[in-house]
């Protein structure tokens, strides 16, 4: 297993921080999660956000800066309030797993969802979808990326409303997990692959 450990302190003095692990899993396991993923029986849907945004109006006007640009983004939700997918026994254990190679663990699950996006072949490296936080409590973020693609997930330091430090840029590796406090981020779509997938994880403390 290889552990990356980074923190940041806030305008307001609090520190956050964040991990990324590799090699969590075998390549066995990261495809039979893959086939779930995969399955031509496995349902995306639009992402309920208007337009091409991947955050709401609301959350748009407030956390937007100049250098967002948005895409298109397709979802599945395999937990979100309370409701469960009858997909999410094909992947339960992945959770399970990472408790067991880590000895981090939560108390629950709020909100665990696929996010898949396809190419957008004149999207600029240096642009990134709407900065933003999942939900407005304390919570944790798991990423868990299903194979390699382009794309990176921003880590932004909020200096003001609209401004951000770029803290670092997380390439999206085949098995890797990235696991932050309740901090900005924000992805963007594949420029080169043909398509990027991100399972995102809202754990309780």
């Amino acid at each position: 297993m290889k552990l990356h450990i980074k923190q940041i302190i806030q305008k307001d003095g609090s520190k956050l921080g964040y991990k990324v692990f590799d090699n969590l899993l075998t390549q066995d396991e990261q495809e039979q999660l893959n086939t779930v993923f995969f399955d031509h029986d496995f349902p995306y849907y639009m992402s309920s956000a208007v337009g091409q945004k991947t955050v709401n109006e609301k959350a748009y006007d407030t956390w937007s800066d100049s250098n967002t640009v948005e895409a298109r983004l397709m979802v599945h939700s395999f937990i979100t309030d309370k409701e469960i997918s009858r997909y999410y026994q094909g992947i339960e254990h992945l959770l399970h797993l990472f408790y067991e190679r880590t000895d981090i663990k939560f108390s629950g699950v709020y909100r665990c969802k696929l996010n898949l996006q396809y190419q957008v072949a004149d999207y600029d490296k240096n642009k990134y979808q709407c900065p933003h936080i999942d939900q407005v409590f304390d919570h944790k973020v798991l990423i868990y990326y299903p194979f390699t693609s382009d794309g990176d997930t921003f880590l932004f330091n909020e200096i003001e409303q609209k401004k951000y430090e770029i803290v670092d840029r997380i390439e999206p590796i085949g098995g890797r997990f990235l696991l932050m406090d309740k901090m900005f981020h924000a992805g963007q779509p594949p420029i080169k692959n043909i398509h990027r997938m991100v399972l995102n994880y809202n754990l309780e403390e």
